[in-house]
């Protein structure tokens, strides 16, 4: 019978560092232990994340570092690989709810001659923009596949089923396929019984005239990240991306029934990318957006809604001190804000945030902004994210 006691063994990272948050979560299966550690920096990747594999030695558990080391081969910055994991017998399952803005799950299976390194690309992505953010919740059992949104379809939350033959699951609207690892996965949508769910206008057009919004472009390792909005009215019309230093489309994506959209496009020449000419611009028929530079000090990688907080993640590119104070502010009337908490800058360039969340008039306008200094030419500098409407 299991009583008061202290641990067996202490396990630990073997390139552990600040702020990787080794055990965010845990599995186990006979001798085997597997613990994510999302706050883990890759390369030049901060918040990339990683898990680890610790097998039981022949003469018992004892305090030591791990067999494997497993990361995604197509994770970047603050990714979170490793948010969530699941173990059965031979087979990993990990979660990444950060992944390309919908979230991922990687699947990796022990070679003949045991857990090794592995680096992997995501086996089962959710539909891209579709807000789902798969991953926060992975399970594993007999082949069958399970990852847990708790904050899709205006937090009515979501559980995907994949299934290791041809395989649906069930969520809110429309048919479409999604790529697996030598898979083809079939999404059929169907909104829970008796839901309604009315479309809300994005805040980011709440407190301008423009018809059309970008939100944000986001470096993604050898990809860019966009995202936008348009009013209401324009659901379901095709959005073209132009870079502007090339003057070509670089992406086509479709408003979706909230009026938000998101696209993905290859990263510009390496000669522009850090100039001017790397900006991006959204147009729908005659309608056209801002345009937005790409290269930024720094990035608002998500806000999400879950309950009564909104969760923020970001970070930093070039110099910073460790430590340095992020002001997180948030949008309450269209001519003023307020600072809503202060955190600070993790070694890896990172920050997160856990605010209140808007509620009545102040949910329609809602936009958070993040605030910090970095070091240009040894000195410091204000920088600040672009303004980003919570989803979920």
């Amino acid at each position: 019978m299991w009583a008061s006691g202290t641990q067996t063994a202490e396990l630990a990272a073997s390139d552990a560092a600040l702020g990787d948050s080794l055990g965010f979560s845990v599995a186990a299966s006979g001798d085997t232990v597997v613990a994510g550690a999302p706050g883990h920096k890759v390369g030049s990747n901060p918040a990339h994340g990683a898990v680890y594999v610790f097998e039981k030695p022949a003469s018992g558990w004892a305090s030591g570092t791990q067999r494997a080391e497993l990361t995604a081969s197509d994770g970047d910055e603050p990714h979170s690989f490793g948010f969530s994991v699941a173990l059965s017998e031979n087979t990993i399952v990990v979660g990444s709810p950060a992944s390309i803005g919908a979230g991922s799950l990687y699947l990796f299976g022990m070679p003949s001659s045991g857990w090794e390194n592995a680096a992997q690309p995501r086996a089962y992505p959710s539909s891209a923009g579709d807000g789902a953010d798969i991953g926060w919740s992975v399970a594993l059992s007999e082949g069958t596949i399970v990852g847990g949104e708790p904050l899709h379809d205006s937090k009515q939350g979501t559980v995907f089923v994949f299934a290791s033959e041809a395989a649906t699951f069930t969520t809110a609207a429309a048919a479409s396929t999604v790529g697996g690892s030598g898979s083809s996965i079939t999404k059929t949508e169907t909104p829970p019984s008796g839901a309604s769910v009315t479309p809300k206008p994005s805040a980011a057009l709440a407190c301008g005239a423009a018809e059309v919004v970008l939100i944000n472009v986001v470096p993604h390792g050898s990809r860019v990240l966009i995202t936008g909005a348009a009013r209401l009215v324009l659901a379901g019309r095709a959005v073209s991306i132009k870079l502007l230093g090339t003057g070509r489309t670089v992406a086509r994506t479709k408003i979706a029934a909230d009026g938000t959209f998101s696209a993905s496009a290859p990263l510009p020449p390496a000669s522009i990318r850090p100039t001017n000419l790397a900006r991006y611009r959204a147009t729908v028929g005659s309608l056209s957006s801002q345009a937005l530079k790409l290269d930024r000090r720094m990035y608002m990688l998500s806000a999400r809604r879950s309950g009564a907080h909104v969760l923020l993640s970001g970070y930093v590119t070039g110099s910073f001190r460790p430590g340095t104070p992020v002001r997180i502010s948030l949008r309450v009337t269209c001519t003023s804000t307020r600072t809503v908490a202060t955190v600070k800058l993790m070694r890896s360039g990172a920050f997160r945030a856990t605010v209140p969340a808007p509620s009545g008039a102040a949910s329609a306008i809602a936009v958070y902004r993040a605030a910090t200094s970095v070091l240009v030419d040894g000195h410091p500098q204000s920088t600040f994210t672009l303004p980003t409407p919570p989803t979920g």
